[in-house]
C-alpha cells in the first residue's frame, strides 16, 4: 500500500507520467474544465476537499518550477491566496529552488487549462480558488511554442488558479 500523502490513485498516476514541461491544474468547483486533460474530479460536496488540502497533498509528490493564478485570485480571495503563496515559499525551500509565479486575467487563465495534462477539482467554493498545487492550479507548459502561443494572445490566461510547472528528478545524467 502506498505510504506517501497522496492515496488518490488517478492523480498519483498523472503526476507519476508528467514531464518536465507538463501541466497540472488544481481548481475550484466552479472551473469550465476542458475535454482534452484528464478530468480529476475530487469534489464531495461544498468545501470538500479543500482546495489547500489538495494543493498541500500534490506539492508533496512534485517539483514546481512555476505557478500561475488569475490577477483576481488575490483582490477577491486575499486569505487563500495569501495562504497559498506561504506554502509555495515553503515549498520552494523544501525543493531548494524559487517558483516563479505568473498572474494572468481569468479568461486566459482557462485557455491555459486546455494544455494541461489534468485538472484535478476540488469541493472548493471560494472564488478563484483555483491554482497550482502549485497553488488552486497548477500547470506545465508542454513546450516553448505552446507558451508562446499563450504569451501571444494579449498575455491573458484568465482564471482563479496558479499553474504550476513541474520537473520531475531523474537519476539519468543527459550529458
Amino acid at each position: 500500500m502506498k505510504k506517501h500523502a497522496l492515496l488518490n490513485a488517478p492523480l498519483s498516476h498523472v503526476i507519476a507520467t508528467m514531464g518536465h514541461t507538463d501541466q497540472l491544474v488544481v481548481c475550484d468547483a466552479g472551473l469550465p474544465i476542458p475535454a482534452a486533460p484528464e478530468r480529476i474530479d475530487l469534489a464531495v460536496s461544498r468545501g470538500i476537499p479543500h482546495f489547500m488540502d489538495v494543493v498541500q497533498a500534490v506539492t508533496e509528490e512534485m517539483q514546481i518550477e512555476r505557478v500561475i493564478m488569475a490577477k483576481e485570485f488575490s483582490d477577491v480571495s486575499p486569505a487563500l491566496h495569501s495562504d497559498l503563496l506561504a506554502h509555495l515559499d515553503d515549498v520552494a525551500a523544501t525543493q531548494g529552488k524559487p517558483i516563479l509565479f505568473d498572474y494572468v486575467s481569468h479568461e486566459e487563465f482557462k485557455q491555459i487549462t486546455h494544455l494541461s495534462k489534468a485538472v484535478v477539482r476540488t469541493g472548493e467554493c471560494t472564488p478563484y480558488a483555483k491554482n497550482n498545487k502549485k497553488t488552486k492550479g497548477v500547470a506545465k507548459w508542454k513546450n516553448e511554442q505552446d507558451e508562446n502561443l499563450l504569451r501571444n494572445s494579449n498575455n491573458k490566461w484568465y482564471h482563479y488558479m496558479p499553474v504550476v510547472n513541474q520537473r520531475v528528478k531523474s537519476s539519468v545524467n543527459m550529458n
